[in-house]
């Protein structure tokens, strides 16, 4: 570690003697730690052990691989070290007569044999391959493989995850802060002080050069030099009164060590105070032949310190002519990290070193890097971990692992290969794959070609053993890896990945372990809870995923289904937490449900899963419009809307965080339950996103348009009403003006020709030439009239004049004839008071009727206004007829689309019925996929036998259907299309569809499906699954509601049958 952080190797303060040594001849020391002994493991290794011998399998030969999953402080790399100790602990491992009194004492259970067993115990029999230390190494590729006894290999991974997990940790952060320093710069360790533990001493040799003037010449000159930086022209007014306090302790320790001399200057001030006395005390040494080492700042601004301490030494250089005094050293020091080296680079300083502590010996950013030692072979079988998170399913089998190297030196791949294939070559074009992502693979031509396990502890075998290097060795190692890489990958942000690939051959074999090794055989088609997520779950998680952005489930493994998806909660859990482990998503914790909110990697994964365009985008991430602002001033506090009233049971205001807050937990006072700051039991969240079934959007969309229908027609019936009446008016009017005028002629006519020359003189002003004739009319007074017409009074009044100044067959005024006119108004108020028709008959009677016959006008007048509401309104009958003929034109058009509506609402979901399918041939054999990639390739074609039923009482559908797949577990073997038709109502029909599949890769399946012949060793379990899409046109295309049938099938494919129809009747799921 510290020396990683040294600049060229001078300050090397790890290095011991014992680590400078070769061990070509010398025999392998035991631990630098005294605690890594064999006891240094736990409990259960023991446990384990004792297993084995008591089964008789503690012999069985078994290899592990140690390796990590994750590069640590965000970087893409990681530097390998702690084998030395590792090969020290196997080189001396064994159990001493107090470590058996102990380990009895804690399994006082375990028998007598047990412990004879470990008292012989050692490694002798173990064989260590590792990559050599200072190595820049990456996720799942093998840092130390162990073969050996499976007992005794147990027992040593506790302590070989200890030894490697904090060296390589505390290495890696070493080597960060190395390539932000630069390489021009020295870094100090100065961790010991802060860290955990003093497990580790190392001793440092600490050399000296004493004096040769006496104690009294060497503080004169102090005091000389510092009078004259105080009396120096180029200095002057720099410098205050200095600290005599911080000058004595400079005068100390630089008689102590001259030659040494470095002095921490901040304890004052370091401009004022600090500096001066420092140079003061620097020059005093030179004079007497010794240079001082320079000034170390730990507190303040540092960059802008070392800038300024930077221009004193020059400027003292150039006074007092002192070659090399501008460049004395400046260390810092004060807590410094990656970012603050970074920071300090970026402003510019003239910092020479940097004294790293807590940051570098704490890996205060990351605690652990996350070892793991898994078993990959036992007995020379492959094992596999297999694990729901994939980052967790190791790699089987016993590996070799190589660098590809580019043209320009760079590395640029780790590819891992069986252990019998053959090595990559160079100039020879390899194949690598992801060993998980079928999807990720690439050809590489290499350079130069290393590989990287070697042999550190043969065991019995007759192999060479590498030596362990010194410490230099490892430091020159690892700077020599770190400028082989290239800078995308060194970089802090975001750095890119480094590739670690496995060959084409191990990747099948993987998967086909993988295949052989899962599980999932029966539990495919159960409805009980999975481990591997059926296709149409998963597709339906992941549709939602992407369609809300957001996603939640509660904490209920048992619970059937989820809430807002049709699948079990169980798989929503498990593939979420698949997501997480791929930083997919981001969980945040819940008391009682997970919530997870989609990433941006999680969206590029899901679009091209669900292979969507680019413009469709997650909820999350729609911008929604703001509503437009409340006018200000528009009303009173009091008048703002707040919504329609809440009755029992409706959502509160602000939906579920009112029942997530609520009064205490359980009950009352809130509305839900829940105490401050937790839920209720039967709390249940949502994201605000209302969903509607399809059928039930129809019905709404065809209540809408006939509710418009409908006022469309009330409309026009307002408008035809309106046009209706006006023609009425104007018809009416003209018969009524003539029918008028007929009857005033008549009237004048039949009048005495005495009474018609009596006349006024308005009235011979008002009928002169200019103008025609009008008739007169007079109006009898209603409270003088009788109502036999015989006594009558010789005053009638004129309509707007005086009674008193018109005489009796006189009139003051002249009125015209029209519906408007008063007399008009006033003759229809005096019809009912005795008025009668006077015929000119009546002319011979009495003179007391002759003298009444005044009144004929009067009667004729008000007669002919009583025609007015008399007479048969002829218009009115047709009005009534077009009103009452709209209105059930309405209800007629009404009960048409609702029973459209009706109809188009009912449910036209398709009924299936699986018939049979026949498997006509099954061929498996050896080829290579459209990559060329090596893998075995399945040949299948059968005939599937279904029928159709359109259930629908009024209107037909078209049928559509996804492709019908034939899957063997995971893997598509066959898949056809049902061409689309139109299937009338309440009928049915026969389909048979063709399902075939050729050449199609199996990438490791093959093997458990095929024998050495090429043909199956038996009956083969499949899945046929599909789902049938119909679709009904209303009124065109205005309605078009849709419906879904999914068919699932466990289909038994025999070999021995082939061409047989295979009966599908009770094997098929419907929904």
């Amino acid at each position: 570690m510290a020396a990683l952080a040294s600049g060229n190797g001078t300050i090397d303060a790890a290095a011991t003697a014992e680590q400078r040594q070769t061990a070509e001849a010398a025999p392998i020391r035991s631990a630098t730690n005294p605690m890594v002994t064999p006891l240094l493991t736990d409990l259960y290794q023991f446990t384990m052990a004792y297993a084995y011998w008591k089964a008789g399998k503690h012999l069985e030969r078994a290899v592990f691989d140690l390796y990590f999953r994750k590069n640590p402080f965000g970087g893409e790399y990681t530097v390998f070290a702690g084998l030395e100790e590792c090969i020290r602990l196997i080189a001396n491992f064994h159990f001493k007569e107090e470590d058996i009194s102990f380990m009895r004492s804690v399994m006082p259970t375990c028998e007598d044999g047990f412990f004879e067993y470990l008292r012989e115990v050692d490694c002798s029999d173990v064989e260590v391959y590792a990559v050599p230390e200072g190595s820049v190494v990456f996720p799942k590729v093998p840092l130390i493989r162990v073969e050996g006894p499976v007992a005794v290999v147990q027992l040593l991974e506790t302590p070989f995850v200890n030894l490697v997990n904090y060296a390589s940790l505390v290495t890696t952060n070493a080597a960060r802060h190395r390539f932000v320093a630069g390489n021009t710069k020295y870094l100090l360790e100065f961790g010991l002080r802060r860290a955990q533990s003093p497990d580790e001493i190392v001793d440092k040799s600490l050399h000296s050069h004493d004096g040769s003037s006496t104690c009294m010449d060497f503080l004169s000159l102090v005091q000389t030099w510092l009078s004259k930086l105080q009396l120096s022209e180029s200095l002057h007014g720099v410098f205050g009164e200095t600290n005599q306090s911080e000058l004595a302790a400079f005068t100390s320790y630089a008689l102590a060590f001259p030659n040494n001399f470095l002095a921490l200057v901040d304890t004052y001030d370091v401009i004022r105070s600090g500096i001066p006395n420092f140079c003061a005390v620097a020059l005093a040494l030179n004079d007497l032949g010794y240079k001082a080492s320079g000034i170390r700042l730990d507190s303040g601004d540092l960059a802008y310190l070392s800038i300024e301490a930077r221009k004193f030494f020059q400027a003292i250089e150039k006074e007092f002519n002192v070659p090399g005094f501008g460049k004395m050293s400046i260390t810092a020091s004060n807590d410094l990290n990656e970012e603050t080296l970074d920071a300090l680079n970026k402003q510019g300083h003239e910092i020479d070193a940097f004294g790293i502590g807590t940051y570098l010996v704490t890996c205060y950013t990351q605690a652990a890097l996350g070892c793991v030692f898994k078993l990959v072979e036992i007995n020379k079988q492959p094992r596999i971990k297999l694990s729901e998170d994939v980052t967790k399913v190791s790699i089987p089998c016993k590996k070799r692992c190589f660098r590809l190297y580019g043209r320009e030196g760079y590395a640029l791949v780790d590819i891992m290969t069986g252990e019998n294939e053959t090595p990559p070559k160079v100039g020879e074009r390899i194949l690598c794959r992801h060993p998980f992502n079928e999807s990720k693979r690439a050809y590489v031509v290499p350079q130069r070609v290393e590989e990287l396990l070697k042999c550190y502890w043969p065991g019995s075998s007759n192999k060479p053993r590498e030596d362990l290097p010194v410490l230099k060795i490892i430091r020159d190692r690892c700077m020599q890896q770190l400028e082989q890489m290239r800078s995308d990958h060194m970089r802090r942000l975001n750095p890119t990945p480094y590739k670690v690939s496995v060959s084409g051959k191990l990747y099948d074999f993987i998967h086909f372990l993988w295949l052989s090794e899962a599980p999932v055989g029966k539990r495919l088609i159960s409805t009980n809870p999975i481990k591997i997520i059926p296709k149409k779950n998963r597709h339906e998680i992941c549709k939602y995923l992407f369609q809300e952005g957001v996603l939640f489930a509660k904490k209920d493994y048992n619970l059937a289904k989820h809430p807002e998806i049709e699948v079990p909660n169980l798989q929503v859990i498990k593939l979420m937490q698949s997501f997480k482990s791929r930083e997919y998503v981001r969980e945040t914790f819940a008391w009682q449900h997970y919530y997870w909110y989609l990433t941006n990697d999680g969206i590029e994964y899901l679009r091209t899963y669900l292979n969507l365009p680019s413009e469709i985008v997650p909820a999350t991430l729609k911008k929604s419009s703001r509503p437009p602002p409340r006018p200000f001033g528009s009303g009173p506090p009091g008048d703002r809307p707040r919504g329609p009233p809440r009755f029992e049971g409706d959502r509160p205001r602000f939906g579920d965080r009112d029942g997530y807050r609520g009064g205490p937990r359980g009950g009352p006072p809130g509305d839900f339950g829940g105490d401050k700051g937790g839920a209720p039991p039967e709390f249940q969240p949502s994201f605000r996103v209302q969903l509607y079934h399809e059928e039930t959007l129809v019905r709404w969309a065809m209540s809408v348009w006939v509710l418009k229908v409908g006022l469309a027609l009330a409309v026009v019936v307002v408008v035809m009403e309106q046009v209706q009446h006006r023609q009425w008016s104007r018809s009416s009017n003209g018969k009524r003006s003539r029918k008028a005028a007929d009857k005033k002629k008549a009237v004048v006519a039949d009048m005495p020709s005495h009474e018609m020359d009596v006349k006024t003189d308005s009235e011979v002003t008002s009928n002169a030439t200019s103008s025609p004739a009008r008739p007169v009319y007079y109006v009898q007074s209603p409270s003088r009239d009788s109502h036999d017409g015989e006594k009558t009074t010789t005053t009638t009044t004129s309509f707007n004049s005086s009674p008193a100044l018109s005489p009796p067959r006189s009139h003051s005024s002249v009125g015209r004839h029209s519906r408007e006119s008063s007399s008009s108004r006033f003759s229809g108020s005096l019809k009912p008071a005795g008025a009668r028709k006077i015929s000119p008959h009546d002319g011979g009677g009495r003179g007391s009727r002759r003298r009444g016959c005044k009144t004929w006008k009067e009667c004729s007048v008000i007669e002919e206004e009583g025609l007015l509401d008399g007479e048969e309104d002829d218009a009115g009958v047709p009005r009534r007829c077009y009103f009452l003929g709209f209105v059930l034109a309405f209800f007629v058009l009404f009960s048409f689309f609702a029973l459209i509506l009706w109809g188009a609402s009912r449910n036209q979901r398709p009924r299936i019925i699986m018939k049979s399918i026949t498997f006509d041939n099954f061929i498996i054999q050896a080829g290579t996929d459209a990559s060329l990639v090596p893998t075995d390739m399945a040949t299948l074609n059968s005939t599937l036998k279904f029928t159709y039923r359109n259930t629908g009482s009024f209107f037909g559908v078209h049928v559509t259907s996804t492709p019908i797949d034939l899957n063997y577990y995971q893997l598509t073997l066959a898949s056809g299309n049902m061409n689309n038709f139109y299937q009338s109502r309440k009928s049915k029909r026969e389909l048979r569809v063709a399902v075939k599949g050729h050449q199609v890769p199996l990438y490791g399946g093959g093997s458990s499906l095929s024998s050495s012949e090429g043909k199956t060793s038996g009956p083969v379990g499949m899945t046929l699954s599909f789902t049938a899409r119909s679709r009904a046109y209303v009124l065109g295309k205005l309605v078009k509601p849709k419906f879904y049938s999914n068919v699932q099938c466990s289909v038994t494919m025999d070999q021995t049958k082939l061409g047989t129809p295979v009966s599908l009747k009770n094997s098929c799921r419907y929904s």
